[in-house]
This record gives structure tokens, C-alpha cells and sequence, in this order.
């Protein structure tokens, strides 16, 4: 048995000694115990999957942004950055960020491409190496769905 397996059983030994033979096997209704209390605790670690419901505005400019506009995308990520109508939600707003210096480049572009790449710099420092391989994985998969799977 692995270690925190050894560590479970031992704990709901102390907890429930009635269940536990004087050879130290283990009931069978205290092994249900543990794996019902096991899979409780996997269900309460795991992130909540809700589907948040945006205002029209927020829903256009999604539309817009997935038509490739660098403004579109620049504004998602200030919004997601800032948590304005929507849950604050820094690997989107990367993730926006990231494409709307993508679309940004050129020449008659390029202070918007610095402005979207400073921010996705910003936005990097209060992410964490998870947050920011998500994001960076969200992009290219917008990127690979011609922005029909985006976020």
C-alpha cells in the first residue's frame, strides 16, 4: 500500500477501532467509509465547471473578437483583467491579450501589439506556470479552430 493509503486506514483506525479486528483487518463497511470519504474530498478539491452567463455587450464583443478584431480582443482582456461583468479571470484575459498582439502586428499597428504584449506580461506576473500553459494552450487552440473554440 502506498504511503497516504497507510495514512488513511490508520487514521479511520483511531477513529473507528470498533471496526478494526484485534489482527488489524479491516471491516468492510469501514473501507466503504474510507472510499466514500476519499471520493468526497476529491469532489470538493475539484474546480467548480459553471457556465457564466455574459451581458450583450460582453456576447458581442466576444462575437468581434473572434473575427479576428485586435480591439475586440484587447478590450476581453482588459474586462477579464479587471473583472468588469464578468468573474475576474486572468488566464482568458492572457489569453485574449496574447492574440490581440498576434492580430496586432505591422507596421500601422504597433503600439497596439506593445500595449497588448505589456499587458500579457502583467497579467503573467499574477499567474501562476499552470494558469499561464492554459492560457497559452487556450490561445493556439482559438488560433487552430480559426476562433470558433476560443476560452
Amino acid at each position: 500500500l502506498g504511503l497516504r493509503t497507510r495514512n488513511a486506514i490508520k487514521s479511520f483506525q483511531r477513529g473507528a477501532s470498533g471496526d478494526v479486528g484485534k489482527n488489524g483487518i479491516i471491516s468492510g463497511k469501514l473501507i466503504e467509509a474510507m472510499v466514500a470519504q476519499l471520493r468526497t474530498k476529491e469532489r470538493l478539491n475539484q474546480p467548480k465547471q459553471s457556465k457564466e452567463i455574459y451581458s450583450k455587450e460582453i456576447i458581442e464583443l466576444i462575437k468581434r473578437a473572434k473575427q479576428e478584431n485586435a480591439d475586440a480582443q484587447f478590450n476581453l482582456a482588459l474586462i477579464f483583467a479587471k473583472g468588469q461583468g464578468v468573474t475576474k479571470n486572468f488566464v482568458l484575459a492572457k489569453m485574449w491579450a496574447n492574440l490581440s498582439a498576434l492580430e496586432s502586428s505591422g507596421k500601422p499597428n504597433e503600439a497596439k501589439r506593445r500595449e497588448a504584449i505589456t499587458l500579457g506580461l502583467k497579467l503573467s506576473l499574477m499567474m501562476t506556470k499552470d494558469q499561464k500553459k492554459l492560457s497559452n494552450k487556450l490561445a493556439r487552440q482559438c488560433i487552430d479552430s480559426r476562433y470558433k473554440h476560443c476560452g
